[in-house]
């Protein structure tokens, strides 16, 4: 989780150092699959020669929209919101393993659609969904704003559109 949040920090200056969160973000996503339904999975490397070890892991959990504007098949969906793979096993099907393991957690689950997000500027992680089938669905815009007497908010990250 530390690695994760510390290239995502390098993407958006919104994020949290990655030992500073690691260990609360963790009990966090524990407690969400726990309450909603869903899994954290850990892949391993056996190979000696790369160490051994986790080398990635996986959250995902249900989700319900609220409201009534999406169908009632979709209210109920899937959402994967925690996808690393360490360097030195990438560029070897464990991401998507990990991908295709989640959504079938996922669909055991009922989920009607699964939706998982990337920062803009991680056109690796982008590239890595739309080759496993997601496509862009929704646009998020952010602009950093500050209350009344508070420091002038911070500029916005780097590739920000």
């Amino acid at each position: 989780m530390t690695a994760l949040n510390d290239f995502e920090r390098t993407l958006d200056d919104n994020r949290e150092d990655g030992a500073a969160m690691a260990a609360d973000h963790i009990e966090a996503l524990v407690k969400e699959v726990a309450r909603a339904g869903g899994g954290m999975i850990l892949a391993e490397d056996q190979a000696t020669a790369t160490g051994g070890g986790p080398c990635g892991f996986i959250v995902y959990a249900m989700q319900t929209e609220f409201g009534r504007f999406v169908a009632p098949q979709n209210q109920h969906y899937g959402l994967i919101s925690d996808l690393w793979v360490a360097p030195r096993a990438r560029r070897q099907g464990v991401a998507q393993a990990l991908i295709a393991a989640a959504e079938e957690g996922l669909l055991t689950l009922g989920a009607g659609r699964i939706e998982v997000g990337a920062l803009w500027d991680n056109a690796g992680a982008r590239a890595l969904y739309a080759a496993a089938g997601y496509a862009p669905s929704a646009v998020t815009m952010v602009k950093r704003v500050a209350p009344p007497g508070s420091p002038a908010p911070r500029p916005q990250p780097p590739g920000a559109r």
